[in-house]
């Protein structure tokens, strides 16, 4: 650095400063000169001497802790100047996509969301790790607060923890900054699927769905949880819908296939029990016969459909196994009620 630069970076740094402290200004010498161990120390004095001057945890926090990647003290000397005046104006105002930022509260804004970004990168890329990511996530959100999503991904690693607790206060946090969050509307329906109040996951999951312009994910967690709370009809209609808004998603079609063999399994033990007793008595009704060969009916109409679904998700999926697997015990049901129950029936009803 040549003497004129020098003088003149001098000269510009009083005209900024006016009559602060030296040690204020020796702080923003040695930032000038990337010598941040010596623009630390003296900004640690200023900060004792001009302890109204919002710029200088600001200047503190932008010029030397976030360089080093000290976030959680950056987050401190940034909270502090905000504390001090968040209306102070900055030396030079900040550019970001077109838009100025020019207050201390301005800039600490800026600046969290930008350091906010790498730490959250830091935590998905180490998602597998849950401790290091939850640490990372706790970083985040001390440096940004207002980031929803960020409890939303935090409270979905502690839901996969089974901590239920931490998880439900993590993303209720969450909710409180945004509750139009989809993320975080999804992992409360989580929670509250897991802990039996199926009636409130539907709530959050019906909240995520008027919010989202992704509706396919949301639908399908939505279905299973109708498939919970064996209200088979509803589900089947939300996968109506699903398969209206997503017509070539085979996960879809697999869905109402499980539903209608859940549906028939539901209703085949009942009906086989109550037929084996009717079989051993010696006057038979007809009425009772009737009835069974109409649920019977039921149980096959349901395994039709069931096997008709699963081979659509099978053709959508390039032959999957677990899709060949369960037209299979379809096919099979079918058989049996053909084979081994409608003609018992028929005897019987003669």
């Amino acid at each position: 650095m040549t003497k004129q630069i020098i003088i003149l970076t001098f000269i510009s740094i009083l005209l900024f400063m006016g009559c602060k402290s030296p040690e204020f200004t020796s702080a923003l010498m040695y930032v000038n000169e990337n010598n941040l161990e010596k623009a630390e120390e003296f900004f640690e004095k200023a900060l004792i001497i001009e302890p109204e001057n919002a710029l200088v945890p600001y200047l503190y926090a932008r010029d030397v802790l976030l360089p080093e990647e000290r976030w959680s003290e950056m987050a401190n000397m940034f909270d502090q100047a905000i504390k001090i005046d968040p209306n102070t104006p900055l030396e030079k105002p900040i550019v970001i996509d077109g838009k100025v930022y020019s207050t201390v509260y301005e800039g600490s804004e800026a600046y969290r969301e930008q350091e906010w970004g790498k730490i959250f990168n830091k935590a998905v890329e180490e998602k597998d790790n849950f401790e290091i990511a939850i640490e990372y996530l706790n970083l985040a959100i001390k440096v940004y607060p207002t980031k929803s999503n960020t409890y939303g991904y935090l409270s979905s690693i502690y839901l996969e923890k089974n901590d239920f607790n931490l998880a439900k206060q993590t993303a209720e946090n969450g909710y409180e900054i945004n509750p139009k969050d989809t993320f975080i509307l999804q992992v409360l329906a989580r929670i509250e699927q897991k802990n039996g109040n199926l009636d409130e996951a539907v709530k959050y999951m019906k909240n995520a769905l008027s919010f989202s312009d992704e509706k396919g994910p949301i639908l399908k967690k939505l279905i299973y949880i109708f498939i919970d709370m064996e209200k088979f009809e509803t589900a089947i209609e939300t996968s109506m819908e699903a398969i209206r808004e997503y017509p070539n998603d085979p996960d879809i079609y697999y869905n109402v296939g499980v539903l209608y063999q859940k549906m028939a399994n539901k209703l085949f033990e009942p009906t086989r029990k109550r037929f084996v007793e009717e079989s051993n008595k010696t006057k038979l009704d007809k009425n009772v016969m009737n009835e069974l060969y109409e649920d019977f009916v039921k149980i096959r109409t349901f395994c039709v459909e069931a096997k008709d679904y699963f081979l659509e998700s099978a053709d959508l999926e390039g032959n999957d196994e677990s899709s060949a697997q369960a037209v299979s015990e379809m096919k099979k049901t079918i058989n049996q009620l053909d084979d081994i129950f409608f003609p018992a029936l028929r005897d019987m009803m003669d």
